[in-house]
């Protein structure tokens, strides 16, 4: 895992929870950073312990709308709609199974990495939040095994928006891709100080612009 909020508190948070039968992990940006950020982020935290602990929701795309409900309603002030909201990808793993995996993201992608290659999972192009024709999420189920050893990563957008490198521009997907093919292979506590110090070298002097996370979890 890589957590680096650009503020002292942060839009971005991941979750993770567990019930009798599943492993929850969402890895997630809120609207705004520092304070602001915070405040939407416990708001949509919170809203994902209702669906899945309170009310006991399965489905990953279920759970995404069920919370863009939640969230929704909890930041409508006055019969004004506000835009606050988060973006996410949130994994499902079967427990004593992680092979068995479901994904559902709202404008976040789900990356998987192994010997094969890099293999991009969409998300649903639609945010936890109020939007004027929503539609439902969509779910994958992962077929992790044929894959394994693989590593699955989700993150947020901070790190492939970070300005850096010797001609002081965003790193980009394409960026991201390069590194994690680089080093998908080593030990997860090493993967993290790695990515940590390419993060570092990228930046240089340049400003963190945005709250960064990146989760990784191995697969076999």
């Amino acid at each position: 895992m890589l957590y680096k909020p650009r503020d002292i508190v942060a839009g971005d948070f991941y979750w993770l929870e567990e019930t009798e039968r599943y492993i929850f992990l969402g890895v997630a940006d809120a609207t705004g950073h520092g304070v602001p950020g915070a405040f939407v982020s416990i708001v949509c935290a919170n809203a994902l312990h209702k669906a899945v602990l309170e009310e006991g929701l399965e489905s990953p795309a279920e759970i995404l709308w069920r919370v863009r409900e939640v969230v929704v309603s909890q930041l409508t002030q006055a019969g004004e709609k506000v835009k606050d909201g988060m973006d996410i990808g949130l994994i499902r793993f079967a427990k004593g199974d992680r092979s068995q995996a479901v994904f559902a993201g709202a404008n976040r992608p789900l990356w998987i990495v192994s010997a094969e290659g890099l293999l991009e999972v969409a998300g649903t192009r639609q945010p936890i939040g109020y939007v004027e024709e929503p539609k439902p999420f969509e779910e994958v189920e992962l077929m992790l095994g044929s894959r394994a050893p693989a590593m699955v990563y989700a993150f947020t957008d901070g790190i492939v928006d970070q300005m850096g490198g010797p001609k002081g521009r965003k790193l980009l997907p394409k960026g991201m891709r390069e590194w994690l093919l680089s080093l998908w292979n080593q030990p997860v506590a090493e993967q993290a100080e790695s990515l940590k110090a390419l993060f570092e070298t990228w930046r240089g002097e340049h400003h963190q612009i945005d709250d960064v996370t990146v989760v990784g979890v191995r697969i076999g």
